[in-house]
């Protein structure tokens, strides 16, 4: 108990510590040369993703990208819940959520900051606004990957994903619905420019593994993304 309370301090210092060099970011109108992204992330365990969605809302507020959504690939309403606070705290309370319910669910986690969406002030009044009242209704993840790529040019989006692949995975065997009459596969092929995908190479049996890392050696992502002809980096 007292070893998860540390943590959660830990975690509600750095958000503090974000307050002192926080601006009024909004989001600003991009020409169509600036990356329109959709950031995939497994938020709710380390602070990897605090930070890259911190730097993305700077960047969309210099006109230097544009942000089309956040899908959260890590389960649980908590997890969306965190990303819902941070889309308010920096500016984007209209920043569309997606979230996955056929995925990981507890997976390993270095710090479960997630208690953090639900603090309160001496009065009972919640310290960060947010969005949602019910995460239930926020569309699953690979259907607001379909809607927001069915909305885009073609060519236009960037992902990054800097969690887990299984939101990715459940797009690419989706297939036609209100959104698109194309499969996962013929969207992304049509709507995506590029693709960031943060893996890694583990050693077999190990530790990480174990925890349900996946391992994706550079130059062998065709084995998870077969036939995609669009740059994976």
């Amino acid at each position: 108990m007292k070893q998860t309370k540390s943590l959660i301090f830990i975690a509600f210092v750095a958000l503090l510590l974000f307050s002192c060099v926080r601006e009024n970011l909004k989001p600003e109108p991009q020409p169509p040369s600036v990356p329109q992204i959709i950031l995939d992330t497994d938020i709710g365990s380390s602070t990897d993703d605090l930070f890259a969605m911190q730097m993305l809302y700077r960047y969309a507020s210099q006109g230097r990208c544009g942000l089309l959504g956040v899908v959260v690939d890590r389960m649980g309403d908590t997890n969306a819940a965190v990303a819902d606070l941070m889309n308010n705290y920096y500016g984007f309370p209209t920043l569309p959520i997606g979230l996955e319910r056929n995925g990981a669910y507890e997976r390993f986690s270095y710090i479960n900051y997630t208690p953090i969406a639900q603090a309160t002030d001496t009065n009972g009044n919640p310290l960060f606004v947010r969005t949602y009242s019910d995460y239930s209704s926020l569309p699953d993840g690979y259907v607001l990957y379909r809607c927001l790529l069915a909305n885009a040019p073609d060519g236009s989006v960037t992902i990054m994903l800097t969690g887990i692949a299984s939101t990715i995975a459940n797009l690419l065997t989706s297939g036609a619905d209100q959104y698109s009459p194309l499969t996962g596969v013929e969207l992304v092929r049509r709507k995506v420019k590029q693709l960031y995908f943060m893996a890694t190479k583990l050693e077999p049996g190990s530790e990480l593994e174990k925890k349900g890392y996946l391992s994706f050696p550079k130059g062998n992502l065709s084995i998870f993304m077969p036939d995609f002809f669009i740059p994976v980096f």
